[in-house]
């Protein structure tokens, strides 16, 4: 919130602080954006090319220079998994199952 916050005091918005957060803040979702854009394979050049334009051959809600800011950002980093024997999971959900929770 402190980001739009600060944008929202240097407009000059009649519109209150929820409503402007509405109409300019993107949705980004963790699963849709986030981690499709987590690293799966070893780095060089032409896969790093390769991923991004598949992520955004996946992705057209929102603008290509967001999209392509978030997949350098977070490309970098690998997504990595490990199975814990005998573990369990628990899906929390949603943002407002989480709120629940």
């Amino acid at each position: 919130w402190d980001g739009i916050r600060k944008l929202f005091q240097q407009s000059s918005s009649s519109l209150e602080l929820e409503k402007f957060a509405q109409k300019k803040a993107r949705k980004v979702e963790l699963f849709t954006h986030m981690l499709l854009a987590l690293s799966t394979s070893s780095k060089n050049k032409e896969s790093s090319s390769n991923a991004l334009k598949e992520y955004l051959q996946l992705h057209n809600d929102l603008p290509k220079e967001v999209l392509i800011s978030i997949h350098q950002r977070l490309s970098q980093f690998a997504l990595m998994t490990l199975a814990v024997p005998s573990g369990q999971f628990l899906h929390l959900g949603t943002s407002k199952e989480l709120h629940q929770f």
